[in-house]
Parts: C-alpha cells; sequence; structure tokens
C-alpha cells in the first residue's frame, strides 16, 4: 500500500491537481480519464458531483498506479472515511 508521505511526494511532483465537477459520475469519469490521459495524474472528483462515491470506485478500479484520485467539497462527516 502505499504511504501518505508517497502520495504528498507524486502530488508535489506533478504540481497540479485536476478539480472535477460532472453532471453525473459517468460524465465525472469521462473527464477524470481525459484529464489522465493528458498528462494530469492527480485527480479530485468534487462531491457536488451526483454519484461522487461511484465516480471515485470507478476510477479506482481502473488500476493504474500512477493515478490518484480524491475526493473534494466534502461537506458532510458521514462521507469523509
Amino acid at each position: 500500500m502505499i504511504q501518505k508521505y508517497e502520495i504528498l511526494q507524486q502530488m508535489h511532483d506533478g504540481y497540479l491537481v485536476a478539480v472535477i465537477r460532472g453532471r453525473s459520475s459517468e460524465e465525472a469519469v469521462e473527464i477524470a480519464k481525459k484529464a489522465f490521459q493528458g498528462g494530469i495524474p492527480s485527480l479530485e472528483i468534487t462531491f457536488t458531483t451526483p454519484g461522487a462515491e461511484d465516480a471515485i470506485a470507478e476510477l479506482s478500479r481502473l488500476g493504474d498506479e500512477r493515478m490518484m484520485v480524491g475526493a473534494g467539497t466534502v461537506n458532510e462527516a458521514c462521507r469523509f472515511v
């Protein structure tokens, strides 16, 4: 399992985090895939996106270790895991 300091180092090395909002989880996944293919490995799916949990899970299942997926705009403690 990747350690916290390794994640922070990867984010620092990349200099950029794509903040993704979609009208649906499917749209957010497609936007995230395109951002990743365009060279942005750090991706944040905001919880203002309907089905954000599903989008994050789907992106995580892609299995590319270079892709870092996180949650943003988490306003409720029950969504923070």
